[in-house]
């Protein structure tokens, strides 16, 4: 299955006139369960691609027990920069090669379990967590970190449930929220480049209403306000892509 899935996107790409000033990144399923060891292991195989870098999934053994993992990186206990400072020059090795330089490590996702917009803790945890993915990215030489709110579990966390408080206090504490992440990001790494795979173009039906603000109230949807609290804390040296 992840052969012909490869298979299929290198077809469909080199098919393609590609112009030279655009970056091509592969994100898939595929890389997963690969480390960076066997990236760069299998980096010849890359150079002849018409790609410029992958999605990198990271993971580490908890020190405390248990491991941390980039697909659990919103659930996952406090992590510590220390239990990932071996992969550090895996990584710098890595973006040297053809078909590499311009990978990503794969940051952000929606959490296994709904965070509740109120809990100071959870969200400072997660804050903690994606600042040493940040730090991660930096020592490596790594410019990007690609934010993926899908919601594979279906915890709805960008949508106001009837237990949260108001919609206006929900939009300001996701809007906090995403501030007090992506501050983190960027302190560690002030010239970090963010990928959403969606911006603000998953729900299509913005595009087609006169009063998208009355549509966000109506569907009690919450994602806008945090990525308001990214734009808010996205410095000058920053950038934000929109990857659809």
């Amino acid at each position: 299955m992840k052969k012909v899935f490869v298979l299929a996107l290198v077809g469909m790409m080199s098919a393609v006139a590609f112009p030279s000033d655009k970056k091509y990144v592969a994100f898939g399923w595929e890389f997963r369960n690969l480390t960076p060891a066997h990236i760069l292991a299998h980096a010849d195989r890359f150079k002849d691609l018409p790609i410029d870098g992958v999605g990198i999934v990271l993971s580490a053994k908890n020190p405390k027990g248990g491991k941390f993992s980039q697909i659990s990186i919103t659930d996952d206990k406090p992590w510590v920069f220390e239990a990932f400072a071996d992969q550090v020059p895996v990584l710098k090795e890595l973006v040297k090669k053809t078909g590499l330089k311009e990978s990503f490590l794969q940051g952000y996702r929606a959490p296994i379990r709904r965070a509740d917009w109120t809990d100071d803790a959870k969200w400072a945890a997660i804050a903690n967590n994606m600042a040493v993915l940040a730090r991660i990215a930096r020592k490596s030489g790594i410019k990007g970190i690609s934010i993926d709110h899908e919601d594979y579990r279906q915890q709805r966390q960008f949508y106001r449930r009837s237990t949260d408080p108001s919609y206006e206090e929900c939009c300001r504490l996701a809007r906090k929220r995403g501030r007090q992440v992506f501050e983190a990001v960027f302190k560690e790494h002030p010239s970090a480049v963010l990928l959403s795979f969606w911006v603000l173009t998953e729900d299509r039906s913005y595009f087609a209403t006169r009063d998208p603000a009355a549509l966000m109230r109506q569907k009690q949807d919450l994602w806008p306000s945090f990525v308001a609290g990214i734009l808010d804390a996205l410095p000058p040296t920053g950038r934000l892509i929109e990857g659809d």
